[in-house]
């Protein structure tokens, strides 16, 4: 009873002036509540709800697993990976990776060779996450080049590279530029009928000016030609040029580069 005299007396010696104003506040403080809330709420619930996107350094990681692993399947899609792939794929690291990411991706490489049922889907979605799609067109290309290495592609590795087209959503004009490309290289250039290497003469030395060598120049010779004539003509330096001419000059001689040395690899060993 004493207590509640004592609020009584309170309330009665505050003005109505007073009093109004403490409501006043109130309410505004109140109403002010619900606008924030209702003006984030759909912020807030959706963050609540997505993922968790990986670091930097983690999608690297995963970027490295999934190259590896494409690699690796498509070294192993008839059964016989051999040295020349891996020789081929070897070159393709060390001109678009540090020291650290090479090891990296050899190690994954091995790795998911000596897997009995490796899961295609999930190497390539590593790829799609990481790399926009001019680089998985570069993956991809380098993927043809592993393939044929092993005395042409033969049926399984050509279905594997249009599953993994696939899989990269890699756009059907290009699919089918790539396909045709090959085909017609392996087809002409660098295999007779029955698989065996020509070797024609006037084909090396096609091979050896394209690379900038004299003829009979060694293999260390014609990777180190090959390394640095590949960095100066790599895709990677068009990124934002608009010059259709200087785009197709560098696209072109990448791959008569690119052609000179697989020739000459897999006459020389």
């Amino acid at each position: 009873m004493l207590c509640h005299s004592y609020l009584c007396d309170i309330f009665v010696s505050a003005s109505t002036k007073e009093i109004l104003m403490g409501i006043s506040i109130a309410w505004a403080a109140i109403m002010g509540g619900f606008l924030l809330y209702d003006k984030f709420k759909d912020k807030l619930l959706s963050a609540d709800n997505q993922p968790k996107q990986p670091d930097t350094e983690k999608r690297k990681m995963l970027a490295r697993v999934g190259l590896g692993g494409a690699i690796a399947i498509i070294m192993n899609a008839d059964g016989r990976p051999t040295k020349a792939e891996l020789e081929e794929a070897k070159n393709f690291i060390k001109n678009h990776f540090e020291r650290d990411a090479q090891l990296e991706i050899l190690h994954h490489i091995k790795r998911v060779l000596a897997l009995k049922r490796p899961n295609t889907e999930y190497y390539l979605n590593q790829l799609n996450l990481y790399y926009d799609y001019k680089k998985r067109l570069v993956i991809v290309n380098m993927l043809y080049g592993v393939a044929s290495f092993n005395g042409g592609i033969t049926p399984d590795e050509w279905r594997l590279l249009n599953t993994m087209m696939d899989m990269l959503h890699i756009t059907p004009n290009d699919q089918e530029t790539l396909r045709q490309h090959y085909h017609n290289r392996i087809g002409s250039t660098r295999y007779t009928s029955t698989n065996t290497i020509n070797t024609n003469e006037n084909s090396m030395n096609r091979c050896y000016a394209t690379l900038g060598l004299r003829k009979g120049a060694s293999v260390e010779d014609v990777k180190s030609a090959y390394r640095k004539l590949a960095k100066q003509y790599h895709p990677d330096l068009l990124s934002g040029e608009t010059d259709q001419e200087k785009i197709s000059e560098y696209t072109r001689r990448f791959r008569e580069i690119n052609e000179a040395y697989e020739e000459l690899i897999e006459v020389l060993g």
